[in-house]
């Protein structure tokens, strides 16, 4: 990648499922997913519109909030984006963390993990305490569930975002990625939807 190389300071990066984040910590870089809304989608090839996010990557987490100051923002080119007025994240770093509660997962989140990253990890705790964080265990529920719908979500809308190229042109899609597309044609709206609600009858009393 440009950026952990040095050959770039910042670029930005699109994540639907975890496309900013993971080539982000793999390259030894920061990656941020903001949250959804706050940087603009105009003009960027989309996969999900319901998952899709814009965000920056760069060498420090100060370069990721200056990055995000110039491109958070409302945007008319994008229905979704926020209306809210962008903070200044910069700025933002240099207040104190005393008194923010810092929720460290007691499962999950450290499974399958080299023992290193686990122990570099578990030490940021003591650290978190000594700048006046508190500092608390927490159980996730299982992930999978979460994971599930979102696949389904997303394989659903590529499938529909892109089902021009998949019927009339499907020899110029890699594979894998014409596989995964085909999946999603097969996914019906009408059985994920919960259906319109039953009419009432014109008069008839809704009882509270």
């Amino acid at each position: 990648m440009a950026v952990a190389a040095g050959l770039a300071l910042g670029a930005l990066g699109t994540d639907t499922g975890g496309s900013i984040r993971l080539p982000a910590a793999c390259c030894g870089i920061v990656g941020l997913k903001p949250t959804y809304g706050r940087v603009s989608r105009a003009g960027a090839m989309p996969l999900s519109w319901a998952m899709d996010h814009i965000g920056p990557m760069a060498r420090t987490v100060s370069d990721v909030a200056l990055m995000l100051e110039v491109i958070a923002g409302p945007d008319p080119a994008d229905a979704t984006s926020s209306p809210r007025e962008v903070p200044g994240y910069l700025a933002e770093l240099e207040r104190s963390v005393a008194r923010l509660r810092v929720a460290v997962p007691e499962n999950y989140y450290l499974d399958g993990v080299d023992a290193e990253v686990a122990a570099a990890t578990r030490a940021r705790s003591p650290r978190s305490r000594a700048s006046g964080a508190r500092v608390t265990s927490l159980r996730l529920p299982d992930p999978q569930v979460i994971h599930d719908v979102s696949s389904i979500i997303a394989r659903a809308e590529s499938a529909a975002v892109h089902s021009r190229i998949l019927r009339e042109r499907p020899h110029e899609l890699q594979p894998a990625v014409r596989a995964r597309l085909a999946v999603g044609t097969r996914i019906s709206a009408l059985r994920l939807s919960p259906g319109p609600a039953p009419a009432r009858a014109a008069g008839a009393r809704v009882q509270r």
